[in-house]
């Protein structure tokens, strides 16, 4: 395998590195305790690094930073919670159940058992309206529905 030189600049500090690349002095100090080979008498060679960094990229999470932004996304959905902004899946799905069943248990009443007995003997017009009163009285219903609140249980 050839060799050849790097075009990527060797740093004569973690700041200057720092400052030039956008790489944060964290990073850099991080990779330098854990035995990057990029650090010799306070330089820092950018092509070491890099390639060390990308081989070590699990090794060299910040694993505080990971537990503190998992904490702080818990406490952000516990105020949703608080501030009944946020709504359980189950109950949203047990909503939408009771609430297709009582639809299609209107549809059944409405256009089965009550419309065929109220439309007949009418004319075109009559059963038009017929029907359309019907479907106000259903949509009426489902509005009732989807208005009452959906009722969660808190977990504990």
């Amino acid at each position: 395998m050839k060799t050849t030189q790097s075009t990527l600049p060797v740093y004569p500090s973690l700041r200057a590195a720092s400052a030039a690349t956008g790489i944060p002095l964290v990073a850099l100090r991080r990779a330098s305790r854990a035995g990057c080979d990029a650090f010799q008498n306070r330089r820092v060679d950018l092509e070491r690094f890099l390639t060390w960094w990308f081989q070590h990229a699990d090794e060299t999470k910040d694993w505080r930073a990971v537990f503190d932004e998992a904490a702080a996304k818990r406490e952000q959905i516990r105020l949703a919670q608080d501030q009944d902004r946020l709504v359980d899946k189950e109950a949203v799905i047990a909503k939408i159940r009771e609430t297709m069943a009582l639809q299609f248990g209107l549809l059944d009443r409405i256009f089965l058992a009550e419309f065929p007995s109220a439309a007949k003997g009418l004319d075109e017009h009559g059963i038009k309206r017929a029907a359309e009163t019907a479907i106000e009285r259903l949509k009426s219903d489902l509005r009732a529905a989807w208005t009452r609140p959906i009722v969660t249980v808190p977990k504990s």
